[in-house]
């Protein structure tokens, strides 16, 4: 019971891992795109308040994407992949493993462990 709880809690700090690093990629984007855009305005391109605007929307954007696959992250999702994983093996006994919901309750009942 304990490795499989184990994996199912490996498998989403790995998803959310995963994106975190996407907003990082993102975050380093904006920081390029506001670079651009101060080149915009001090070339009178665009106003500062345009500027603020796109980098705006683009820093909205990116919050928003990005909440929504964290939401995406649930015990569920993992039991997938990590399901997933052991069909693509081939080699898992997967009739010996416990169900989600007796993952759950064990995870429940040992928090600190």
């Amino acid at each position: 019971m304990e490795l499989c709880a184990r994996r199912l809690t490996v498998k989403k700090i790995q998803q959310s891992v995963r994106v975190s690093n996407n907003f990082v990629g993102d975050a380093k984007y904006i920081l390029d795109s506001k670079k651009d855009l101060d080149e915009y305005v001090r070339d009178g391109l665009i106003t500062q308040e345009q500027a603020n605007q796109r980098l705006r929307q683009k820093m909205d954007m990116v919050g928003t994407d990005t909440e929504k696959e964290m939401e995406k992250i649930t015990d569920e999702s993992a039991w997938h992949l990590v399901d997933d994983q052991d069909t693509l093996s081939g080699i898992a006994w997967r009739n010996e493993d416990p169900t989600l919901a007796g993952i759950e309750k064990w995870l429940e009942e040992h928090p600190d462990d």
